[in-house]
């Protein structure tokens, strides 16, 4: 099945409350910001195969619209650091949330040409607390060695 697309007027159209949001910055790195706590591997790996299917193609869309109406780079080759924003500060195990759903939604994206190791270096995720506005920040640069 093939993942749907929106152009950037579609993109606009849709008057979302939700807060996915990028930005380029000025040394060409890019800022992504994704609404909502991360799902952990725990849950991705117990529930219904359809269910998880039908989160990570919803996931895909929302970022190839966001891809789009940014105009974000394509990265042949990349680092990519990721920061997740709980509502609480309870205990959680670095394991149980590895971003392969979001790094696999940002390949389809094109944002990332691939995500195996020769061209993708993975810093490892970070856990902060935001009360307010629990969410995901992802910053990916291009990897120079």
């Amino acid at each position: 099945m093939k993942t749907p697309t929106l152009t950037a007027a579609e993109f606009r159209k849709m008057n979302r409350t939700a807060e996915w949001d990028a930005r380029i910055e000025p040394d060409g790195s890019v800022w992504l910001s994704i609404p909502g706590e991360p799902v952990s591997l725990n849950r991705w790996t117990r529930q219904h195969w359809a269910k998880t299917r039908k989160m990570l193609l919803k996931m895909t869309a929302e970022m190839q619209a966001l891809a789009t109406s940014h105009r974000l780079p394509r990265f042949e080759r990349a680092e990519v650091r990721v920061v997740y924003y709980f509502r609480t500060n309870r205990r959680r195990d670095q394991d149980n949330y590895t971003p392969k759903q979001l790094l696999d939604a940002m390949r389809k994206a094109g944002i990332l040409a691939d995500d195996n190791a020769d061209v993708l270096r993975l810093l490892p995720v970070e856990f902060q607390v935001d009360k307010e506005r629990p969410r995901t920040e992802v910053f990916v640069r291009e990897w120079v060695e």
